[in-house]
């Protein structure tokens, strides 16, 4: 132990780090190799290997280098395509060099921990690594504008959140409010759970008025359509302010709470895996940030804590229950947020979150509540990419 003004400073030998990097590459190696097997679409008893937005985007990178697509063609997410594009001739492996150098990203600002934290805390991403994806990209944007945004560097975070509008449109729609709150909160000093009230209601009225005045708008019509397509029926018949507030709830809760975790085929599915326990962390990262929130005396970690509950508000204006939008701002904010717990307190967190969502489970079954339908799998060779 190292005394240092007062207090214990635990030092880690160096033994003991080359063992964790050690076991957290055999974890990510391990995966990938499973993956790699389950080309078929099963391996070892489990499905949903891959997430359907990476085969999605590897069709479109494909279309794309053989010429049959332009980048016209993809609207807000011409990015995504024209990054992947020059590994595509590598395949699996130059797709992961690719998502390997976007997770590197976010370590030049925030250290190992920008790596860590989404492969091993939110393993959605760890399942990511192996072909394109909009959220792997999304990441180290968000690393990058929240760097910069607790330094006060307005201008790199508004050119940084346009230019994600060609990955993700909404990300930039999260990304531009989050700026202005923090702008607002340096210029005025008003108390950071002001903005969060404030937001509440604005979110909410936006939402109601959008989509009588916006309707024919691409990011609202889209949604909206998704909406009538697939969004449950009980969510279409609410009001607008009830509707609001059961999709902040359903943002925050579903991953934890209501997946599907056997998919059509009978086979126990990774993806529900992946996606449990990085809702786990999502709730452990908001009950974090709320207490955060009250807290000023750390002008960063109270910031971040706020863009944390403003980008949920924002992602909630979608009529569209998608959580995993809310997984980049809840990465960056435990990789800035948890550093500062004790550990023994987020491991009393995550007991008690798990618990909770073992509870809320049981609830949906007596109440006899269906779980959203599993979205499922798709049959892809990697070997052959």
């Amino acid at each position: 132990m190292v005394q240092k003004k007062g207090r214990e400073e635990t030092v880690i030998p160096v033994s003991s780090s080359l063992v964790g990097l050690l076991a957290f590459l055999v974890i990510v190696f391990v995966f990938i190799v499973l993956q790699l097997s389950s080309h078929h679409g099963a391996a070892f008893g489990f499905g949903y290997w891959l997430i359907p937005d990476s085969v999605t985007n590897y069709e479109l990178t494909s279309g794309l280098v053989k010429g049959q697509f332009l980048l016209s063609d993809f609207l807000g997410s011409a990015g995504v395509p024209l990054y992947y594009s020059p590994f595509f001739i590598l395949g699996i492996v130059g797709f992961i060099a690719a998502n390997v150098f976007l997770l590197a990203i976010g370590a030049r600002y925030y250290g190992s921990k920008a790596i860590y934290v989404p492969l091993l805390l939110y393993p959605f991403y760890l399942q990511l690594l192996v072909l394109p994806s909009k959220d792997m990209m999304v990441l180290p944007i968000y690393f990058f504008a929240m760097y910069h945004l607790t330094r006060g560097d307005w201008w790199r975070v508004l050119i940084v959140s346009v230019g994600a509008y060609f990955i993700r449109d909404g990300a930039m729609f999260v990304l531009l409010p989050l700026l202005v709150a923090a702008v607002v909160i340096e210029k005025t000093r008003i108390r950071a759970l002001w903005i969060i009230v404030i937001a509440f209601f604005s979110c909410m009225l936006v939402f109601s008025v959008l989509q009588e005045v916006a309707g024919d708008l691409l990011v609202v019509s889209r949604n909206l359509y998704a909406l009538q397509a697939e969004g449950p029926e009980q969510l279409r018949e609410l009001n607008p302010v009830l509707g609001y507030l059961a999709r902040m709830f359903f943002n925050l809760t579903n991953s934890a709470f209501r997946l599907t975790f056997i998919d059509e085929r009978g086979l126990v599915s990774i993806g529900s895996i992946s996606l449990y326990i990085s809702g786990i962390s999502n709730l452990v990262c908001c009950s974090v940030a709320a207490r955060r929130v009250f807290q000023s005396e750390e002008k960063t970690a109270q910031l971040i804590s706020v863009c944390y509950f403003l980008s949920l508000l924002i992602i909630s204006m979608n009529p569209f229950v998608q959580g995993r939008y809310q997984l980049p701002m809840s990465i960056v904010a435990s990789v800035i947020l948890f550093p500062r717990e004790k550990m023994s307190s987020l491991g009393r967190l995550y007991i008690l979150i798990i618990v909770i969502s073992l509870v809320a489970r049981a609830m949906y079954g007596y109440l006899n509540i269906p779980l959203p339908p599993h979205m499922g799998s798709y049959e892809v060779d990697l070997l052959s990419l």
